[in-house]
């Protein structure tokens, strides 16, 4: 356990059982991910410093897009862990031998004081119901490990394929070994992985694509139909935000 606890092995433990939300993850696992993810933001933060400058000198310059889109690519990765960091919240809040439905209570808990402050309340409420949330949150991940008895998360789940599933079952696994590189994963499997992702980001793809098209349109609108304000607001938008459009 003690090598499952330094860094490597900690990074590697937290994709690897990104599907895993029934065993536990010790106190150092979880706080080696969160120093590295201190790291990677700490990084991107960088990189939103440089963007700024070139952004001043020139909006509209091919520099200055792509800068801003490497940083947005790097904040963007956060939302990529999401789910993997789900599964080793409550794997943690199981180590300290707490029902990982306080995790969710504690989330609803946080959102109570912004929505009494948008409906007229007072606004320091917005922020004194997350900070409470917080400090919750806080003290259960730094709890130490309790011993109980965990159904350990097989190394290789599911190791062959299952022959002719259907799109529920499909779609489960691939969630559940997300960190499985090890296994194996039948053809109907696949691809209807494929058509799930399919549904979900040709829907997202549309959405801002029209977005763009009808700030392009509404804004020539406004300020006349011409092939110098068109282009103008296509540069404003940037390059950036086009490479983005068609990376996701």
């Amino acid at each position: 356990m003690k090598r499952e606890n330094d860094f490597g092995p900690a990074i590697k433990d937290f994709f690897f059982r990104a599907g895993d939300f029934k065993g536990v993850s010790s106190r150092p696992q979880y706080w080696w991910l969160f120093l590295a993810q201190f790291l990677l933001g700490l990084a991107a933060g960088v990189l939103f410093g440089i963007a700024i400058p070139f952004s001043l000198m020139d909006s509209h310059s091919l520099g200055s897009n792509i800068m801003f889109t490497l940083t947005t690519l790097a904040f963007s990765i956060f939302g990529y862990l999401g789910y993997p960091q789900l599964s080793l919240t409550i794997r943690r809040y199981r180590d300290a031998k707490v029902s990982p439905w306080w995790y969710l209570g504690i989330i609803i808990f946080s959102f109570i004081g912004p929505l009494l402050a948008v409906s007229g309340m007072s606004w320091w409420l917005a922020l004194l119901f997350p900070l409470i949330g917080a400090i919750a949150d806080l003290v259960i991940l730094l709890l130490p490990s309790r011993e109980q008895e965990v159904v350990p998360f097989p190394a290789q789940p599911n190791t062959h394929g299952s022959i002719g599933v259907g799109f529920g079952t499909a779609v489960k696994d691939f969630f559940i070994r997300g960190g499985d590189f090890t296994g194996e994963s039948s053809r109907s499997q696949y691809w209807w992985s494929i058509l799930f992702s399919v549904i979900i980001i040709i829907p997202t793809f549309l959405f801002m694509l029209f977005s763009i098209m009808s700030i392009i349109i509404g804004g020539a609108a406004v300020s006349g139909f011409n092939s110098q304000n068109v282009d103008h607001l296509v540069n404003s938008l940037g390059t950036g935000a086009i490479i983005i459009v068609f990376i996701l």
